[in-house]
């Protein structure tokens, strides 16, 4: 003889597996994007950054200069091109830019600050803008408001 409350709640067992799995899935995704956050944050900066490289190693001057937010036509006023090609051109100890290794990265409030070092050991802190991508030198030479962070 089957009792009056045998049946109360059949399908309760079925509705926690289904909350169970809700949760577990919302905190995988939840994981997910945190580890997308902090993998793909300075992803536009670095690629700017490594453009730049790029163009010095194909000896672009005047394209890699352009990152800089100046042209050979219409040249910084603090940051000439002559003073450019003296950082990173031919005769610069950035003059091999195949072989600039990155030794860290910070990542600020405005920009992502990446140090570099040039074959010969010389070091250079490197300034990319999050508004416009444009590049400088840092502009501060501590970490300020920087996290190690990617």
């Amino acid at each position: 003889m089957t009792s009056y409350l045998e049946g109360y709640d059949a399908g309760g067992h079925r509705r926690d597996l289904l909350v169970r799995r809700s949760l577990i899935a919302l905190a995988g995704l939840l994981v997910g994007v945190l580890i997308a956050y902090f993998a793909f944050r300075n992803f536009l900066e670095r690629r700017q950054l490594d453009a730049m490289f790029t163009l010095l190693a194909a000896k672009d001057y005047p394209a890699a200069y352009k990152l800089w937010g100046c042209s050979v036509e219409q040249p910084c006023r603090h940051y000439t091109y002559q003073r450019f090609l003296e950082d990173w051109g031919p005769a610069s100890d950035f003059a091999d830019a195949a072989k600039v290794t990155v030794l860290k990265t910070l990542t600020c409030r405005s920009g992502m600050l990446r140090t570099v070092r040039a074959p010969n050991g010389k070091e250079e802190n490197i300034w990319v803008e999050y508004k416009d991508k444009q590049l400088s030198f840092a502009p501060f030479p501590g970490r300020g408001e920087c996290t190690w962070l990617p």
